[in-house]
């Protein structure tokens, strides 16, 4: 490995570090030569990008991909991944996919597919995998005739998937997968707003249960780009982590479906001075303009996805495979997995212990316990992974500020 590791290095003018993820092994710009003089490595100004930080991305990304293959494609998997810079993901799907028959892989940036092509020959998979330099969206424009399109298509590219999203539509073929990665933040979950608009066409909301907003926002605007090819997605598995937004979603084709998937369409309303919150479905819903609650001016957010964020069976097969599976952010994924799938049947979008304790003026107690209690009392409750403070229930605003004051109150009592 030495011998090689000096000779690409020759050929790609820059040091390199070996990197083993998964069950691959490659070659990556080495973090200790680029880093700034605060001594701090930030992978996008490397000469070719490798972000370490996203390998629990790339591990859920072979689970989802395992899973999919066995539930619905008896016929080995054609996968295209266009933003592949060091070609560790293409190259995992060749090696830890069953039943792959090809992957196409794409960079706009000469470097980087100079990069994968040595990572392919490493890894010895050059009869699986086709790297090419070529803009994301020619690539996939290059797939849209029938017979062309891909299985399996995973953008996951710096920013917003969107600009891309149509020309992934139009290359998926029927009852493909559409696996997207959202990095753009800021827009999503209500700092930019007007961003998020020319984006996502949908308005944000700057509050304590963003980040779901901003998965809905995602689901609400691939659904409508699908729309226009008369198809409809069925969300498979979603979640919030390390400063990204990821989704995995199935397309099925035809007007009906396409109907169907645009019931799920909706908006999000919150209250601007109490916790109340709702979600109503339809293009013009009733959206109430004072709270129901306490009467003071609601916000709304959307449109945006209103179904579900994840399909349980799906899920609970995602959780069964990664227990057979042997990477890196194991321990890490089941935890999430598990925490996902016991939030994925409870009601309603999601409340924080901060937001209470900061408006009741108490002392603020553990999610789990507010959970625990709310139990007690007869009704649904779970945590959630899109926040450590967060939980869900189907309880009213009032049950769960009796619940948080009486927790508060034993608190205090301790101390």
């Amino acid at each position: 490995m030495e011998k090689c590791l000096r000779e690409a290095e020759e050929e790609m003018g820059f040091p390199l570090k070996v990197v083993k993820e998964g069950r691959v092994i490659i070659l990556a710009p080495d973090p200790d030569y680029f880093k700034n003089s605060m001594g701090h490595f930030d992978p996008a100004h490397a000469p070719v990008f490798y972000n370490p930080r996203m390998e629990m991305n790339r591990d859920i990304a072979i689970i989802a991909a395992n899973v999919f293959r066995r539930i619905f494609f008896k016929k080995g998997l054609k996968i295209c991944e266009p933003f592949c810079s060091t070609g560790v993901r293409g190259i995992r799907y060749a090696v830890e996919v069953e039943d792959v028959d090809e992957v196409i892989m794409g960079d706009i940036s000469e470097k980087a597919v100079k990069l994968a092509k040595i990572n392919v020959k490493i890894n010895e998979v050059k009869d699986k995998v086709k790297v090419l330099c070529i803009e994301a969206n020619v690539l996939l424009s290059l797939h849209a005739k029938r017979g062309r399109r891909f299985s399996i298509i995973d953008l996951d590219p710096f920013g917003s998937p969107m600009p891309f999203m149509s020309n992934a539509i139009r290359a998926i073929e029927r009852g493909g997968m559409i696996c997207a990665t959202a990095t753009d933040l800021p827009p999503l979950f209500g700092a930019h707003p007007k961003a998020c608009l020319r984006k996502y066409h949908s308005l944000p909301l700057r509050c304590e249960f963003s980040p779901e907003i901003g998965a809905r926002i995602l689901l609400g605007a691939m659904c409508r780009e699908a729309a226009k090819y008369e198809a409809g997605i069925e969300v498979l598995f979603t979640y919030y982590a390390d400063h990204y937004v990821r989704t995995y979603v199935r397309l099925s084709f035809g007007a009906s479906r396409a109907d169907e998937s645009l019931s799920h369409l909706g908006f999000i309303a919150k209250c601007s001075s109490c916790a109340w919150r709702g979600m109503m479905r339809g293009f013009i819903p009733v959206i109430p303009t004072k709270c129901p609650s306490c009467g003071d001016d609601v916000l709304v957010a959307g449109p945006l996805w209103c179904g579900p964020l994840v399909d349980y069976e799906y899920c609970k097969k995602m959780l069964e495979e990664v227990m057979l599976t042997k990477v890196n952010t194991r321990k890490r994924i089941i935890k999430l997995l598990s925490l996902i799938l016991e939030e994925a049947r409870s009601p309603g979008l999601y409340y924080t212990t901060e937001e209470f304790a900061s408006k009741m003026g108490v002392s603020e107690p553990s999610p789990r316990k507010v959970v625990e209690e709310l139990r007690d009392r007869g009704f649904i409750a779970t945590l959630t992974h899109y926040d450590p403070k967060g939980f869900r229930t189907n309880a009213e605003v009032k049950d769960i500020e009796e619940v948080i004051l009486d927790l508060s109150r034993r608190l205090s009592g301790k101390r």
